[in-house]
């Protein structure tokens, strides 16, 4: 664990490591230059106080994203769940269970229909959704997750709303449940078994 702020240094040769690191981070973002500090969460606070750290406690924390396109990790890709899952009612676990099903953490992900990004979003459904970049990582899981929770709220059911962000809510309610389409079951299941392996983590 590594927390740091600006004028509050801590004692100890692993907290030395850990304001030398921060320091490394805020002169690059000084110096303008693209920045890969992968797991690295940092926010500013109201008297102008930078914060860094790997393990963040709080929604005010954002992936550190300097200047330049970043590669997310995994890591921070969770973290986004869990933020936007908070503010929306889904449960962080079922929020990374459709992402991996979805595009298995890959921003750039896109489906021969149309479908773009990390939740895999259809046109559309984005424009709904006020989606300004699919590929980017904190706008699409955003959306996506927001979308999902709709779902879950409209069903009150896990394998409903899972099956309805796959086919769509039109096909669920035609069908009055899980549509007969072997995409879509075979689809509830995968996220249902990611979801269950993600609680069992914990």
């Amino acid at each position: 664990m590594c927390h740091w702020s600006r004028n509050r240094p801590e004692p100890g040769l692993a907290k030395l490591a850990c304001l030398a690191l921060a320091a490394l981070v805020l002169s690059v973002f000084a110096l303008g230059q693209a920045v890969q500090a992968e797991g690295l969460f940092y926010y500013k606070d109201e008297n102008g106080v930078m914060h860094v750290t790997d393990t963040p406690d709080s929604k005010k924390y954002k992936p550190f994203c300097v200047f330049g396109d970043k590669r997310y990790s995994r890591k921070e890709l969770e973290w986004l769940v869990r933020k936007y899952g908070a503010r929306y009612g889904v449960d962080p676990n079922l929020g990374v269970a459709v992402l991996k099903a979805e595009s298995d953490f890959q921003r750039g992900a896109e489906s021969s229909s149309g479908a773009q990004g990390l939740m895999q979003i259809m046109p559309v459904t984005q424009k709904d959704l006020g989606v300004k970049d699919p590929f980017d990582p904190e706008d699409n899981i955003a959306a996506g997750v927001r979308y999902l929770g709709w779902l879950l709220e409209k069903y009150d059911r896990v394998r409903l709303a899972v099956a309805a962000y796959n086919a769509g809510p039109g096909i669920v309610d035609q069908y009055g449940g899980i549509p007969p389409y072997q995409e879509t079951k075979e689809y509830v299941e995968r996220v249902i078994s990611f979801y269950s392996r993600f609680q069992n983590q914990e």
